[in-house]
């Protein structure tokens, strides 16, 4: 069987990586006790429960009740959108009725 030159040993390879533009986030510094996030827009599940001061398997259990935030699984691994999260924060707020006692 015969292979085009393009596809011998002997062809450079070209990655098509030119095409992509790389854009770099500016965040601004971290505070005392923020979580560090590589990536700004995904959030584990450990880094959601603590955003919602809630026990990390506590977030599972939401997440497999289909009660928590919607979910983006990459290779095996479970992320939250930030903005899935939030979404959900909003949902999850109820009005106060009554008054509260301290």
């Amino acid at each position: 069987m015969r292979f085009s030159a393009s596809l011998t040993r002997n062809a450079p390879f070209r990655p098509l990586l030119s095409t992509f533009r790389i854009h770099r986030i500016s965040l601004p510094p971290p505070h005392k006790g923020a979580i560090s996030v590589k990536n700004p827009s995904l959030l584990s599940v450990d880094e959601t429960a603590r955003l919602a001061r809630v026990h990390p398997r506590t977030m599972r259990r939401y997440l497999a009740d289909n009660i928590g935030p919607d979910v983006t699984r990459i290779g095996g691994r479970v992320f939250i959108r930030e903005d899935h999260f939030r979404a959900w924060l909003r949902r999850a707020v109820v009005p106060q009725t009554g008054t509260i006692h301290a």
